[in-house]
């Protein structure tokens, strides 16, 4: 019999205007792009990663050029922080480089209608999506992390 309730890995694109959420599969093998949140509420963001049994999230950050830290980061640096209160989510941060270019690129492949892909908030779970993915194949998953789920 299959445990339903395994702990899941979650990640966010985050973004100034919008968030992009992804989940990861029981098996912790496949990224499932799942929504975006244009309300930066951390509540709400927090229930739903609490109902899909997410224990750790993978967080995307831009490069910091010339150790220059921007506003951005400020902004995503504060919304980690509001994550790992209590010890309720392991907050991973990753380097988010060149994800929105991939993303786009991939929905160009994947034949998605221009429509579709000037879509608002299409593009931000995508992201998150392929940052969860780039985590879920990494060694530093499979050798830290995976253990804790």
């Amino acid at each position: 019999m299959f445990n339903l309730n395994v702990s899941k890995v979650a990640a966010i694109d985050y973004g100034e205007k919008r968030i992009g959420y992804a989940v990861s599969d029981s098996m912790h093998v496949i990224a499932i792009s799942k929504d975006t949140f244009v309300e930066k509420n951390m509540k709400y963001i927090k229930e739903v990663m609490e109902k899909d049994n997410v224990k750790i999230v993978v967080v995307g950050l831009p490069s910091i050029k010339d150790g220059k830290i921007t506003k951005i980061v400020e902004k995503i640096n504060l919304f980690c922080e509001n994550l790992k209160l209590n010890d309720q989510f392991i907050v991973i941060n990753v380097d988010e480089s060149y994800s929105s270019q991939r993303a786009s690129e991939l929905m160009l492949e994947n034949g998605t209608k221009k429509n579709k892909r000037k879509e608002k908030g299409s593009l931000d779970k995508i992201v998150a999506s392929i940052l969860l993915q780039d985590f879920l194949d990494s060694q530093d998953f499979a050798n830290n992390y995976k253990k804790l789920l």
